[in-house]
């Protein structure tokens, strides 16, 4: 799994590497309104909100994966990783 700069294209967890945080997020589908188009979202643990991934602050933002999903009977961990 290499780290790349183009954003995921299709939902599912992902490595993500901005503003100096590695992080595994995940990708989503998500619609306003039943029957409008459908865009990508990102999910990060500690926020209380998602982000469309055409936003601005995941314009230089490096990603690897899909990665396999966390198993279904355990609780899932945010990993953070911070830089020194």
């Amino acid at each position: 799994m290499e780290w790349r700069l183009r954003r995921p294209d299709t939902p599912g967890w992902y490595w993500l590497h901005v503003d100096n945080q590695i992080e595994v997020v995940k990708v989503f589908e998500y619609a306003v309104k039943l029957g409008n188009p459908s865009e990508l979202e990102v999910a990060r643990a500690g926020y209380h909100f998602t982000n469309p991934i055409s936003d601005a602050r995941f314009r230089r933002a490096l990603w690897a994966g899909p990665i396999r999903p966390p198993a279904a009977d355990r609780p899932v961990l945010a990993l953070v990783a911070r830089r020194p």
